[in-house]
């Protein structure tokens, strides 16, 4: 097996960049331990550094694995842009209905159980069904409540614990957070997720806005942990296009029901 030192002293960045993750090349010292038929094998890998590194695929010819890569890529901009345009041709009436709608169907299913902290979102996007309510719902039950709050230097999601409205702010991108100094979680510390994205599909694709950064939290939790989206059924799509390091949900709520992974 390669040590992270040889992968370390012969790591190549390339000027590529796939939903928040640099591409980088390495090539090994040694022979590829996953290459049986290559000599010095060459392996591909998605992360923001060393400490973070997905591996995505193996492979020695560059030019098929950046070629494959970059279909996927094209295909998740011409969905994400797909379903802005879908959601965008709701009327307000239709979009309140609807999110009305869905919520009752999740209290009913109940997919995130009663035990806290519980990682929920505050809604700051209109093409996103609201979600203050259920956030309100949960603090009502005296269900410990956790908010993400975006860390562009770390390039990561801080988890707080949020018990009240006052304790939030709104950052530079529109999104309503929790102040930096709220109480912090870590992420094994997690009950259950509840997730935003733009499309979903029956298999627990996600699609998000590119940034990676649900993905990233998402692989620190216990696979155990409930995960789930509430959608409206404009965003549910026969299948979300992935690469090996975006996360899959355990489902997905709409007005028209539950939709739990077939995966």
């Amino acid at each position: 097996m390669v040590g992270q030192a040889d992968l370390r002293r012969t790591r190549r960045p390339v000027p590529t960049r796939v939903d928040g993750f640099a591409l980088f090349e390495v090539t090994s010292k040694r022979p590829d331990p996953f290459h049986r038929l290559e000599e010095f094998g060459r392996r591909w890998i998605l992360g923001k550094g060393w400490r973070t590194m997905t591996p995505w695929a193996y492979s020695t010819s560059r030019s098929d694995q950046r070629a494959d890569l970059e279909k996927v890529v094209m295909a998740k901009r011409a969905l994400r842009r797909e379903i802005k345009a879908r959601l965008a041709r709701l009327d307000e009436t239709a979009r309140v209905q609807e999110s009305e709608s869905l919520w009752e169907r999740f209290a009913e299913a109940n997919p995130l159980g009663e035990e806290g902290p519980i990682l929920a979102y505050l809604s700051s996007f209109p093409e996103e069904p609201s979600t203050w309510e259920f956030v309100r719902g949960l603090w009502q039950r005296g269900i410990a409540v956790a908010l993400p709050r975006v860390d562009p230097e770390a390039h990561r999601l801080a988890l707080h614990r949020i018990n009240s409205p006052e304790c939030l702010v709104v950052n530079r991108w529109g999104i309503t957070e929790p102040a930096a100094d709220a109480i912090e979680l870590r992420p094994h510390e997690i009950r259950g997720v509840l997730t935003p994205g733009l499309a979903f599909d029956r298999r627990g694709g996600r699609l998000g806005r590119g940034g990676g950064y649900y993905d990233r939290l998402l692989s620190c939790l216990d696979p155990r942990v409930p995960r789930w989206a509430v959608a409206f059924s404009a965003q549910i799509v026969e299948q979300v296009p992935t690469l090996p390091h975006d996360q899959t949900l355990h489902g997905v709520v709409t007005a028209q029901g539950v939709l739990a992974s077939q995966s």
